[in-house]
């Protein structure tokens, strides 16, 4: 979600710039700019740091219309992408909880099982059991730090 309203900035940016001088969004931008350059701030302020994130190369002072002009909004949406797949996979392996969730799960993408279940609350059922947002007493007791064992009657035993 957050990918795709970085686009629409980055759209609404370009947007802007084909506006006439004389209208109320294109002088909107030029006050945000003004607020941006002194270093207050702003829409611009803002949109800068989304840039210098996804590249950091970039001079402190950055002229977000012309990097919107210069640059592919796909490009753009595709480099964020890669720095978070980047971060997806770095996470993976650096976490002890995830190391098993790293055998099966490779590579950062959509599910085929979430294209196949149409039902709004079933796909929510099964991405919450997937993101261990469930509660079940197996993963409150994690939380709770409970041991459960069942006894021979079936029966649990807490300590």
């Amino acid at each position: 979600m957050l990918i795709s309203m970085q686009k629409t900035v980055f759209l609404y940016i370009k947007h802007i710039n084909h506006l006439p001088d004389s209208s109320i969004a294109k002088q909107t931008s030029c006050i945000s700019k003004r607020l941006y350059l002194n270093g207050k701030s702003s829409f611009h302020l803002n949109t800068a740091s989304i840039i210098k994130n996804i590249y950091p190369d970039i001079d402190e002072t950055i002229d977000i219309e012309k990097f919107v002009q210069d640059n592919n909004v796909n490009d753009f949406v595709k480099a964020i992408k890669d720095k978070y797949t980047l971060f997806w996979k770095n996470q993976i392996q650096n976490s002890t909880k995830l190391s098993f969730y790293s055998t099966f799960k490779k590579d950062y993408n959509l599910e085929e099982y979430l294209n196949i279940i149409k039902d709004p609350n079933r796909r929510r059922l099964f991405s919450k059991f997937r993101i261990s947002n469930y509660e079940l007493e197996i993963e409150l007791g994690r939380y709770k730090n409970t041991h459960t064992d069942l006894n021979n009657t079936g029966s649990r035993i807490q300590y």
